[in-house]
């Protein structure tokens, strides 16, 4: 009797070791998760402070050209078309070319957060999917343990007392 409970411990042992290999793969996939997300926050925060950088250059670029005399054209988009009246300064110029190469940066930024958002999305579903996936492995786990449980129990019944 001994020997045959030390046989079934090891045959469950394969059960443990699927769920294990799932267990794994779940806190893998909770690791990169994490750290995307980590990765996405930190992106966010580049995020504002380019922003907020670009909105001090915008702000310096509408004074500079409220100062030599010059207006935003009526409906021009974000302030980049300007009637102007005087030529700016090289200062000016500068501010403009720096504003310019910001919001490309930014887009850039934009468009590699928007990637990281989905694939963040991505692992996110794979990690529920590995979530149900040991749990239904869990639940065939004790579903198969109960029923070796059972059966130790007929053959018990089936080979009487020993003595």
């Amino acid at each position: 009797m001994g020997s045959e409970r030390q046989n079934t411990d090891q045959g469950a042992g394969g059960n443990d070791e699927s769920t294990s290999i799932a267990q794994h793969r779940l806190e893998t996939d909770k690791g990169n998760f994490d750290r995307l997300a980590a990765h996405n926050l930190w992106l966010e925060n580049e995020k504002e402070i380019h922003t907020a950088e670009l909105n001090k250059i915008r702000s310096a670029i509408r004074s500079s050209m409220q100062a030599c005399g010059t207006q935003p054209v009526a409906g021009a988009r974000d302030g980049k078309s300007h009637r102007r009246a005087e030529k700016l300064s090289k200062r000016d110029k500068e501010l403009v070319a720096r504003n310019l190469l910001l919001e490309v940066v930014n887009e850039s930024r934009t468009a590699e957060f928007n990637k990281l958002w989905k694939s963040n999305k991505e692992l996110k579903s794979g990690a529920r999917k590995n979530q149900h996936e040991i749990n239904h492995l869990l639940a065939r786990n004790h579903e198969l343990e109960t029923e070796l449980e059972r059966r130790k129990l007929e053959l018990d019944k089936l080979a009487g007392p020993k003595g």
